[in-house]
């Protein structure tokens, strides 16, 4: 086995120093690769043969060869931020608020490389962030927090010029604040028809809260405020009346920016100040068939996509078969909502057999959800069926004959 090794010009003078490989002696052919630390935070870049490799913060790593003989191993740097041509599809895709830095290029022929500077975001003397190539015209850092961040982009030729760039720019980092995790209604008053309300603040920052309800009726109305909770409070009081609400509360922060993640409580108020769970949404497509023993086989179509209380059960109902109304009391049937995601638009497909009913009878259909504390939902228009529970007349005169099949 022949071992060689280089490492390039990559910054000038900042490249990986004194690199280190060992043979050890696995199959395929594998060598252990190390160098000296350049800076805590740089990204190191290793290529095989001209052709990228691997990509560490460590100042070591493994490296297997296709083949027995002469290979080259060079060790890039990059500084933080610094984006590499290899790894540019995984790092662009990583969640965070960053700053995307172009220039025009300097003309110069001699031109090295770029220098980034920056003051961190706390207003300081500008310093080295990172580099790049002399044919690059773009940086993007790591994810910034909130705050305003001066950058400046300085050309630095083969011999180590600097030119000190006239040009600055500065870039304001403002994330959307984080949103509360929850929403609860705690306790409402019919004598002063007060509802009171307390939720989870986020923990990563402290940022006000802005409440919003629907005014008893559709859907929530972002554009008024209903009460402000400054932070850290966690609680808050509405005068409600009768209606069917919705009460919702976003995060804002000191530039006013608010989170739009809709974190919020439905509940009903009745005429007698009544304060009640919100019912689910009501079934779709109610059908029915007759089934074995005078039974009847029935289906619905459920969606939980935005429903105001979240809906456990689908129970089905029918009238006496004579021409009476319905019974709403008592189910003949009741079918467990499977598990779902509400966020998402779904229809989920509800079906339930009645237990036998009386046969030749024409019953009326129909069907609700329900919650899990049994509020029900508005019923699904009514369809009928006559039940058939008679089975069919028996065959007679059963003959037997032996028959020969002959192949051809």
């Amino acid at each position: 086995m022949r071992w060689g090794r280089q490492w390039g010009n990559y910054w000038g003078d900042d490249s990986a120093s004194n690199i280190v490989m060992t043979n050890t002696g696995q199959d395929p052919p594998t060598a252990h690769v190390s160098w000296d630390s350049f800076h805590p935070d740089a990204r190191y870049h290793v290529y095989v043969d001209g052709k990228y490799y691997d990509q560490t913060k460590e100042t070591e790593a493994s490296i297997s060869f296709e083949s027995e003989g002469r290979h080259y191993v060079e060790v890039k740097i990059s500084g933080p931020g610094n984006i590499d041509e290899d790894i540019a599809p995984f790092l662009d895709n990583t969640p965070g608020m960053r700053a995307r830095i172009t220039w025009t290029a300097s003309v110069s022929t001699d031109l090295d490389h770029y220098r980034i500077m920056w003051d961190k975001g706390d207003s300081s003397p500008l310093e080295l962030l990172g580099r790049t190539k002399a044919t690059e015209t773009e940086f993007i850092t790591e994810e910034l927090g909130d705050g305003t961040y001066e950058f400046r982009v300085d050309p630095v030729d083969r011999a180590g010029n600097i030119t000190i760039s006239s040009s600055t720019d500065a870039l304001l980092i403002s994330k959307f604040p984080e949103a509360p995790t929850s929403l609860v209604l705690d306790s409402y008053d019919t004598g002063t028809t007060t509802a009171s309300f307390s939720f989870t603040e986020p923990v990563s920052s402290a940022v006000n809260h802005r409440v919003y309800h629907n005014n008893g009726s559709g859907k929530i109305d972002y554009s008024v405020i209903r009460a402000t909770v400054t932070s850290p409070g966690s609680t808050f009081d509405l005068a409600i009346a009768e209606g069917n609400w919705r009460v919702g509360i976003r995060a804002f922060d000191g530039t006013d920016e608010e989170d739009n993640t809709d974190i919020r409580v439905d509940f009903d108020i009745d005429s007698t100040d009544t304060l009640l769970d919100a019912p689910p949404n009501v079934p779709e497509a109610l059908s029915v068939i007759p089934a074995p023993g005078a039974a009847i086989a029935f289906k619905v179509n459920y969606s939980p996509f935005e429903e105001r209380g979240e809906g456990s059960s689908v129970n089905f109902y029918t009238n006496d078969g004579l021409g009476g109304d319905i019974d709403f009391d008592t189910p003949v049937a009741s079918t467990a909502i499977p598990e779902h995601t509400a966020q998402e638009p779904i229809m989920l497909e509800i079906e339930g057999t009645s237990s036998p009913l009386l046969d030749g009878r024409t019953y009326l259909c129909a069907a609700k959800a329900s919650t899990s504390s049994g509020r029900e939902s508005q019923a699904i228009s009514s369809v009928s069926i006559t039940v058939d529970g008679s089975s069919p007349s028996d065959i007679s005169e059963l003959t037997l004959t032996a028959v020969n099949f002959e192949q051809e």
